[in-house]
């Protein structure tokens, strides 16, 4: 009876040290991964997988695609206009403790647009504005004009963008969708500090 108690309390301990042993980091570490309506992930959303043995990562989601590499793994998600049900992707490498990511996706999308100018010639600068980071040039320093202010405003599907000249009295210019329509000339030089469209 003895003999028998020492040899499951032996086994007992070795089973205890082999979970101790066993360990998986991600990097980044993070708990969290988001989506936004159009599929593209809001932030990181590729991991490197570090562990004492073999690991696997799986989701509990169809709509949530896991691709593993040899060093990590990287999810995506396609294009959705509804709230998908919350994902839990699980890495796991054998006693160690898993890690659970929580996976969510947006219905909602958004266009970003920013106006500014760039110099590209000395002494000029290009009125621009940027859609999702994307630039789209209004004007052209090549043509010895110099713009120091753009300002945009969007309209449903149309965009409005104004600039003022610096240096001379050129005026403030409009654009929408990227065309000419107006030329403000007031007496003297000109500064755009605003930009309001009013559906009529």
């Amino acid at each position: 009876m003895v003999l028998t108690v020492c040899v499951i309390a032996s086994t007992s301990c070795e089973e205890d040290n082999n979970t101790e042993n066993s360990w998986i980091e991600i990097y980044p570490e993070q708990s969290d991964v988001r989506f936004k309506a159009n599929g593209k992930a809001s932030g990181n959303a590729t991991f490197e997988v570090y562990g004492s043995e073999k690991w696997k990562v799986e989701s509990d989601q169809p709509w949530v695609t896991v691709t593993t590499s040899e060093d990590g793994f990287t999810l995506s998600a396609a294009a959705t206009t509804t709230v998908p049900v919350l994902a839990k992707v699980t890495v796991s490498a054998g006693k160690a403790t898993p890690i659970v990511l929580n996976v969510t996706q947006s219905a909602d999308s958004y266009d970003v647009y920013v106006a500014g100018y760039n110099s590209g010639y000395p002494g000029k600068q290009t009125a621009i504005v940027w859609k999702n980071g994307v630039a789209t040039k209004l004007t052209s320093a090549s043509t010895g004009e110099h713009f120091n202010d753009c300002l945009v405003f969007v309209l449903v599907n149309n965009i409005f963008c104004a600039s003022g000249k610096k240096y001379d009295s050129g005026g403030i210019s409009v654009w929408e969708n990227g065309e000419l329509t107006d030329v403000i000339k007031p007496n003297g030089r000109a500064n755009c500090n605003s930009l309001f469209v009013v559906k009529r």
